[in-house]
């Protein structure tokens, strides 16, 4: 078992057991899809899609690039498109003190 299934099953257990529920940030959809009831896919800080694992709707591009990026046996990396945006614009409008 690796590391990251031992962890899954321990937060399993404890989320049945107490009845609680956990938020999962990951860039693993097969993990989520595993272990979550509902995914929202989130690009530059929005949600861009929603849905429960094992839904057959369409998905959003992006969605679709994440699963499309997952490693198979024998394939070769490559890297996702990334968002177009300027962070240091982005946060400059920031304040620590908000």
């Amino acid at each position: 078992m690796t590391t990251q299934a031992a962890i899954m099953a321990l937060l399993d257990g404890l989320t049945r057991e107490r009845g609680r529920a956990v938020l999962l940030i990951s860039h693993n959809l097969r993990l989520v899809n595993g272990f979550c009831d509902e995914v929202v896919v989130l690009r530059a800080g929005r949600a861009v899609d929603r849905f429960r694992p094992g839904d057959d709707g369409e998905r959003h591009p992006y969605t679709q690039a994440l699963h499309d990026a997952e490693p198979r046996h024998g394939d070769r990396r490559h890297r996702l498109p990334t968002a177009a945006q300027d962070w240091g614009a982005a946060a400059a409008g920031v304040s620590r003190d908000a």
